[in-house]
């Protein structure tokens, strides 16, 4: 079966602001130190993921008998290397329960945090598909594969790519290109700098908004999806080769309704 795609061409744009000093003076870093973290998953309904700067990557397994598997990538700097490897020191790995079912993993000081210490921690985690995430990162990229259940994914600046077949998507950067496979029927996408690739082939009804301020979007549906299609571009122009009745269609907007259209979805 042929799946049909709607495109909205805008102009890209993309901002990126490093810094390697601290307070004006030169931040020397430690080399990564990886530290692997197990945890019960046997009654987890939802995970929460949070790190202060760095990635996060997430992929569901089919086996939710064992163990869930973490691997903490952490990094420290200072203004000389014996602070910094005193800040990596310092760095604590948690995960904690937050109400039945529900746990949250990430890092904080083990101590009181001195003034030129800086971290960084990614997380690598495996555990079982069937579960509700909501992971966010201040700077760095987000990647979630094979899972189940509702997602919600935010970044302040870095990509994000996820797979994920529960009811609820939702996928937040203010720079950086976001890549979306879903099969839910709520999803919505936004960045404000970047390209947004949306496959919704596996949604038969669905409602929600992709939003790029700056950026391309592609929008694949499945032929015999149930949806109103609001489509706008304020810079660019809208193409598109699915299949509906349309109620406006021009340059930079169309109007129209794929199938019963019984979702409702603004891009």
């Amino acid at each position: 079966m042929k799946m049909r795609t709607l495109g909205v061409s805008g102009v890209g744009l993309a901002l990126c602001l490093a810094s390697g000093c601290v307070g004006g003076w030169h931040t020397v870093w430690t080399q990564r130190e990886d530290q692997t973290v197990t945890f019960d998953q046997a009654t987890l309904t939802s995970l929460d993921v949070v790190t202060h700067n760095g990635r996060i990557q997430i992929e569901g397994q089919p086996d939710d008998t064992g163990q869930a598997v973490v691997v903490a990538s952490k990094k420290a700097g200072a203004t000389t290397l014996g602070s910094a490897r005193e800040a990596l020191e310092a760095i604590e790995i948690f995960v904690e329960p937050r109400g039945e079912g529900d746990k949250v993993l990430g890092w904080r000081w083990r101590e009181r945090k001195h003034w030129d210490w800086r971290g960084r921690v990614d997380f690598d985690v495996q555990l079982k598909s069937n579960v509700d995430l909501d992971i966010e990162s201040h700077n760095g990229r987000l990647h979630v594969a094979n899972i189940a259940g509702d997602v919600r994914a935010v970044t302040h600046n870095g990509s994000i790519n996820l797979s994920a077949d529960g009811d609820t998507v939702f996928a937040k950067t203010h720079n950086g290109e976001i890549q979306v496979e879903a099969g839910g029927a709520q999803v919505n996408l936004r960045t404000h700098n970047g390209r947004i690739t949306a496959d919704l082939s596996r949604c038969k009804s669905v409602t929600g908004s992709v939003v790029s301020h700056n950026g391309r979007i592609n929008l694949t549906l499945d032929p015999e999806a149930s949806v109103r299609l609001r489509c706008r571009a304020h810079n660019g122009r809208i193409r598109s080769n699915i299949p509906m009745t349309a109620t406006e269609i021009g340059r930079r907007s169309l109007d129209g309704t794929v199938g019963a259209g019984e979702g409702k979805l603004t891009v």
